[in-house]
């Protein structure tokens, strides 16, 4: 498959886009459910509103350094933030799910 103008070596695999996908949605998931707008959460987190707006798209990936601070910020191991299954991620702690139930239903 070919995109026009971007080298097929520029492309990303399946895999890494739909872990990019995934992320983005439990993040925005849990901004959402807890309530917080992108302002906040991107001035705690010490980032541009506009950064936060792709990582939840899906349109950038966070750094390895960035996915540890978003995992001790909202309290979800990063591997949680990978989980693709309807039910929810299976190694959330039952205390974030009491805390954030409304984001992980």
């Amino acid at each position: 498959m070919s995109v026009p103008g971007r080298p097929r070596s520029q492309m990303q695999k399946p895999d890494a886009v739909d872990s990019i996908s995934i992320l983005g949605k439990r993040l925005r998931e849990w901004r959402t459910g807890v309530g917080w707008p992108l302002k906040r959460v991107s001035s705690d987190l010490g980032i541009s509103i506009s950064i936060l707006s792709e990582w939840e798209r899906g349109r950038r990936f966070p750094s390895g350094k960035n996915l540890d601070v978003l995992s001790r910020y909202t309290g979800i191991p990063v591997s949680c933030f990978f989980c693709n299954r309807e039910d929810g991620c299976p190694f959330l702690s039952s205390r974030l799910r009491e805390r954030f139930p409304q984001v992980f239903h």
